[in-house]
């Protein structure tokens, strides 16, 4: 389904992501003697670069965390969750299909950068694998996970998603990425069904080092950004469909001319 979207045991995870241990190794030159330091231009170049640094960390959305951050993180061992609620001037059929085609996720869910259908089991369920793209310096991640389709009612099915227990394999490039408990509600809505209600519900776990604050940024955006992706990609879908419809209708009143 990626996040189309998992509870890997821990023991098969890998956690590959390296700890920052410090910044300044990178930036040494030749040894100096202590006797011949400048320590006035010594402590000015240092001032300098302190602030430099500081600035380019407030800045870049990129910037490494501190061990601190990191690891804060990893002891509490909190579970992350993604809510959102969203309104996509699509029919049902149509969002559910940008949902779980494996070519139609990829540019819809936000991050997913390669899906594939491990193991077709029935027509409603499945176990998919999706691998997930994130910005240098951090690694991507991947996950295996169980995906079912539930037909609520004629106006409503509800998607839910859960990584296995453990993974059948493991990808030592990348980390693995657990959730726990993942739901797609979509319903067509009552007085407009060419329009779709999603309800998006995640409760994952990352894995490896991440700073605290690009988690929050990740979890806040991306129910967002999907269901703007998702509107941006049914509209295609919607105006064929609306063609084929056109097209249907002349051709039955074509055929009901002709009759009299």
């Amino acid at each position: 389904m990626h996040p189309h979207v998992f509870r890997a045991s821990r023991s098969v995870r890998p956690n590959l992501t390296p700890r920052v241990t410090g910044f300044l190794p990178a930036l040494r030159g030749p040894s100096i003697s202590p006797m011949t330091i400048d320590h006035n231009n010594f402590f000015l170049k240092l001032s300098i670069l302190t602030v430099s640094f500081g600035f380019s960390f407030l800045i870049s959305p990129l910037a490494l965390a501190t061990p601190t951050e990191q690891q804060k993180y990893n002891d509490d061992g909190n579970w992350v969750h993604i809510n959102g609620e969203g309104i996509i001037d699509a029919p049902l059929s149509i969002v559910l299909d940008h949902l779980k085609d494996v070519q139609k996720s990829e540019p819809t869910i936000p991050g997913l950068k390669l899906k594939k259908i491990l193991q077709q089991i029935s027509d409603n369920e499945r176990i998919d694998y999706d691998h997930y793209e994130l910005p240098w310096p951090f690694q991507d991640r991947y996950t295996i996970y169980r995906a079912r389709e539930k037909i609520v009612s004629d106006w409503e099915i509800l998607l839910t998603v859960s990584s296995l227990d453990n993974f059948p394999f493991e990808e030592k490039d990348k980390v693995a990425l657990i959730i726990k408990k993942g739901t797609f509600r979509l319903e067509s809505l009552p007085e407009d069904e060419t329009k779709t209600k999603v309800i998006v519900k995640l409760t994952l776990d990352p894995g490896g080092f991440l700073p605290i604050w690009l988690i929050n940024l990740n979890a806040n955006s991306w129910s967002n950004d999907l269901f703007q992706n998702l509107r941006i990609n049914t509209r295609s879908d919607v105006a064929k469909q609306k063609i084929s419809k056109t097209n249907l209708t002349r051709k039955a009143n074509t055929n009901s001319s002709s009759n009299f």
